[in-house]
C-alpha cells in the first residue's frame, strides 16, 4: 500500500484576532487526495488576542490533522516562516497568511505537482479574473508587478505574480536552502536562489481575496523597495553553500546544480566570444578611426560636439538647433567622448564591445525556445555573424540601435510566451526609445498592438486597456521632441532626414523607370526644388514648408506609380551579409563607388563585379563568416515556413513584426546593415527549429541532450 504524504502548511501569525480562527477552520476543511495536513502555526510575538485564540482553537480538537503551535518573539514574517520550515516534516511545504486573502481549496493544485513528482516548486499565481483588477490599492498592484517584472528581468523567468502568498515548496528541498530574510524579502531571496539554482517555478491559477491596511494588510512601500534591492543582492551574491546543501539532497538536485552552471558558462562563453572577435576585428579602427568612419559620421559627430561644448543639439558647435539627426546617438558619442577626453579610438572601442554585449539578449530570448546548449548554438550565429561584426566597431548608429532592438526583441517574446503585461509595455518604451536612434521604429507600435489583438488570451477589455496605454507610452516618449521640432521651424517631424530618404526612394524608383543614375536625377531635384524656393520665397518661409513642399512632390510621383513604389519595399539585397563594410574597415577594400545604384539598375550579379573589380581574393577569405550567415538565414527561415505550414500564426506575425517589419522598410535602400534587427528573432526562430529537430533526429538529440534547467 503507497505511504499516505504529508503536505505541511506553515502558517505565520502577527495580530490576526479577527480572521485566525476562521483560516485555520478553512485549512482543516482542506483535502488532497492521497494526502494529510500537517499545520505549524508560529506566533510571530503576537501583542493581541491571536495566541489565546490559537490555543482555544487546538484545544477544541477541530481537526484530526497533525498541530505544532510555536511561540517566538517578534522577529518579522521571514522569521516565522523559516521557524516553520524548519519545523516541518512534510512531503511538501506550502506558506499560509493568517488572514482570508487566499483559499486553502487551493491547496491541491499548489501541492499535487510536487506530491506526483511533476516539479519541485509551484506559485499560486493570482487568476486571470483578478489581475483585470487592482489588489488591496493600486499601490500593492503595480508594486507586485514591478517585483515580478525586475526578478524576471534579472534571472530570465517567466513568472507572473512573483509575490503570491501561495508558495509551495518540495520539502526535503525548502528545508535544505534556507534564506536570511526575517521580513518580506524573503520572499525574493528564495526566488532568486531557486532561479539561480536551476529549478522551474511552476505557476498554476489560485483565487485571491484582498484586503485593505485599514483591515489589516501588514506590507508597505518601504518592503517593496527592500525586495527589489534583495532581488538585485541575491543575482549576483555567492551561492557556494546552497549549492552543496542542494546537492546532497539527491543526484536529481545535484544535476539541476551542474546543469545551471553548464548555462552560465555557456551565457558567459559565446558573450566573450563575441566581443573578441569584434575587439579583434576593431584594432584597425582603434588605431585609425577613419577606417571605421562614412559619410554619416560626421553627421553624428557634430551633434555630439555641440552637446559637449554647448548642450545644445545642433549640427555642430555654435550652430543654431538642428533636426537634420535624432539625439540618442550622438548623446551617446558626446558621452563616449566625455568619457575618454574626446578619444575616438575609444569610441570605436567601445562600440565593438556593445556589439558583443548583445549577444546576451539575444541568448536569453534564444532559451524562451530551447535548452542553453541550443541557445548557445543559436547565439553563436550571431555573434560570428559578419554584418554584425563589421557594424560593431563603426561610427554610426547601427550598434546601439541594435542593441535596444535586442532587448525590444526579447521583452516582446517573453509576453508572448508568458502574457505578462509589464513585458508588453517594457517592449514598447524600449522601442519608443529606439526611436530616437532610428525613426524606421516610429510606426513599429501598430504591429505591436496588431499582435496583441490577435492573441487569445486576453479578453477584449483588457486588449483596449493595454492598447491604450501603449499608445500612451509612445507618446509620452517621443511626442517631446516632435514638440521641440516644431518649435525651431522644422514642423512636426521627428527628424528631417526622413524626408531625404523619401527623396532617396523614389529617385531609385525613377531611376529604374526611365534608366538614369540614381545620383543624377537626386541632384536634379535637389535643383528643382533650390530653384523653386528662390522663385517663390513667400511661399517657403522656413524649413518646416520647404519640407512640406518636397514631400508633397515627391508622394505625388508615388502616387503616379503605387505599385512600382510598394515593389521596392521587397528587396531582398538586404539579407546580403555586409562583405563590402567588412572588407573596408580592414582596409582591403574601398567604398564610394556607386555600388548601390549598380544593384538598383543592373542586379546583384553586376554590383559584385563592379565593387570587386577583379579582387576576388578578398572575398575568398570571409567565406566562413558568410557560411554562418547563411546558416541562420537557412534555419531562421525554414522555421518560419514550418510555422507557416503547421498553422501557427502567432510565430509569423511575431515574424512579420520582429524581423519583417526591419527588412521591409528599407524600400529602395537595400544596405545589408539593414537587417541587423531583423537579426535577433532570427536566432530565436533558429533556436526553435533546433528544438524541434531533437525530437526527430537521433544523432541531434544526442548532442543537444540536456536536463531542462532555468538560469
Amino acid at each position: 500500500m503507497t505511504e499516505e504524504k504529508i503536505l505541511s502548511v506553515v502558517i505565520p501569525v502577527y495580530n490576526e484576532e479577527n480572521t485566525i480562527q476562521t483560516i485555520l477552520d478553512k485549512v482543516a476543511a482542506a483535502r488532497i487526495p492521497g494526502c494529510s495536513l500537517e499545520i505549524i502555526i508560529v506566533n510571530d510575538g503576537s501583542k493581541d488576542r491571536s495566541d489565546s485564540l490559537i490555543r482555544e482553537w487546538i484545544s477544541s480538537g477541530v481537526t484530526s490533522y497533525k498541530i505544532q503551535y510555536i511561540e517566538q518573539k517578534n522577529q518579522g514574517k521571514g522569521a516565522a516562516v523559516r521557524t516553520g520550515i524548519r519545523n516541518s516534516t512534510g512531503n511538501a511545504v506550502i506558506v499560509q497568511d493568517a488572514d482570508l486573502e487566499y483559499d486553502p481549496q487551493d491547496y491541491a493544485a499548489c501541492a499535487l505537482p510536487i506530491l506526483n513528482g511533476e516539479c519541485k516548486v509551484v506559485y499560486g499565481y493570482r487568476a486571470e479574473s483578478n489581475r483585470g483588477r487592482l489588489y488591496s490599492s493600486p499601490g500593492f498592484y503595480l508594486g507586485g508587478l514591478a517585483l515580478t517584472f525586475w526578478v524576471d528581468l534579472l534571472f530570465n523567468a517567466n513568472l507572473t505574480d512573483e509575490a503570491t502568498c501561495y508558495k509551495t515548496f518540495d520539502g526535503p528541498l525548502i528545508r535544505a536552502l534556507e534564506f536570511e530574510g526575517n521580513h518580506f524579502e524573503w520572499e525574493p531571496e528564495i526566488t532568486a536562489k531557486l532561479l539561480r539554482l536551476g529549478y522551474e517555478i511552476k505557476e498554476v491559477p489560485i483565487a485571491y481575496y484582498p484586503r485593505k491596511s485599514s483591515e489589516g494588510k501588514k506590507i508597505k512601500f518601504r518592503d517593496g523597495i527592500q525586495g527589489l534591492g534583495t532581488a538585485l543582492y541575491w543575482r549576483f551574491a555567492s551561492l557556494k553553500n546552497e549549492r552543496k546543501k542542494v546537492a546532497a539532497i539527491d543526484q536529481e538536485s545535484a544535476a539541476h546544480v551542474k546543469q545551471v552552471k553548464h548555462a552560465q558558462l555557456a551565457l558567459l562563453s559565446v558573450v566573450l566570444i563575441a566581443v573578441i572577435v569584434r575587439l579583434l576585428y576593431a584594432i584597425n579602427g582603434i588605431i585609425d578611426p577613419e577606417l571605421v568612419s562614412r559619410i554619416d559620421t560626421a553627421s553624428y559627430l557634430g551633434p555630439a560636439q555641440s552637446l559637449l561644448q554647448d548642450g545644445v543639439f545642433a549640427s555642430s558647435p555654435g550652430a543654431p538647433p538642428t533636426a537634420s539627426r535624432l539625439p540618442l546617438y550622438p548623446l551617446y558619442l558626446a558621452i563616449c567622448l566625455f568619457i575618454s577626453g574626446g578619444s575616438l579610438s575609444f569610441c570605436v572601442a567601445l562600440s565593438a564591445i556593445l556589439g558583443g554585449l548583445i549577444t546576451c539578449p539575444v541568448y536569453l530570448a534564444a532559451r524562451l525556445y530551447g535548452n542553453w546548449k541550443i541557445a548557445f548554438c543559436a547565439a553563436l550565429l550571431f555573434a560570428l555573424n559578419p554584418t554584425a561584426i563589421a557594424l560593431s566597431p563603426m561610427l554610426l548608429s547601427d550598434t546601439l540601435f541594435l542593441f535596444l532592438i535586442a532587448l525590444q526583441t526579447l521583452f516582446f517574446l517573453k509576453f508572448a510566451r508568458t502574457h505578462f503585461a509589464l513585458f508588453f509595455f517594457a517592449s514598447v518604451f524600449t522601442a519608443a526609445v529606439a526611436v530616437f536612434i532610428r525613426p524606421t521604429n516610429l510606426l513599429w507600435i501598430l504591429p505591436a498592438v496588431f499582435v496583441l489583438w490577435c492573441m487569445p488570451k486576453f479578453n477584449i477589455r483588457l486588449k483596449v486597456i493595454y492598447s491604450i496605454l501603449a499608445f500612451l507610452i509612445y507618446a509620452a516618449v517621443v511626442m517631446p521632441w516632435i514638440f521641440r521640432n516644431h518649435a525651431i521651424g522644422v514642423g512636426y517631424r521627428i527628424d528631417v532626414f526622413q524626408t531625404d530618404m523619401i527623396i532617396h526612394n523614389v529617385s531609385a524608383m525613377e531611376s529604374k523607370r526611365l534608366g538614369i543614375p540614381e545620383p543624377e536625377l537626386r541632384e536634379q531635384y535637389r535643383k528643382d526644388f533650390e530653384a523653386e524656393f528662390a522663385r517663390h520665397p513667400e511661399k517657403y518661409p522656413d524649413l518646416a514648408s520647404k519640407l512640406d513642399h518636397q514631400e508633397k512632390t515627391m508622394k505625388e510621383k508615388i502616387l503616379a506609380h503605387p505599385f512600382r513604389y510598394a515593389a521596392m519595399y521587397f528587396r531582398p539585397y538586404v539579407l546580403f551579409p555586409d562583405i563590402p563594410s567588412f572588407l573596408e574597415n580592414l582596409g582591403i577594400t574601398q567604398t564610394g563607388r556607386n555600388t548601390t545604384d549598380i544593384l538598383n539598375r543592373k542586379g546583384v550579379l553586376a554590383a559584385v563585379i563592379h565593387y570587386f573589380d577583379g579582387h576576388w581574393g578578398a572575398l575568398a577569405v570571409t567565406v566562413p563568416l558568410i557560411f554562418f550567415a547563411g546558416l541562420l538565414y537557412l534555419f531562421g527561415f525554414t522555421e518560419v515556413l514550418r510555422s507557416l505550414f503547421r498553422w501557427d500564426y502567432m510565430t509569423v506575425l511575431l515574424f512579420l513584426l520582429l524581423a519583417e517589419y526591419y527588412l521591409f522598410l528599407p524600400g529602395s535602400v537595400p544596405m545589408p546593415r539593414y537587417q541587423l534587427p531583423a537579426l535577433p528573432f532570427l536566432c530565436v526562430m533558429t533556436s526553435s527549429l533546433l528544438h524541434y529537430l531533437t525530437g526527430r533526429l537521433e544523432w541531434l538529440r544526442r548532442f543537444f541532450r540536456v536536463m531542462p534547467d532555468k538560469e
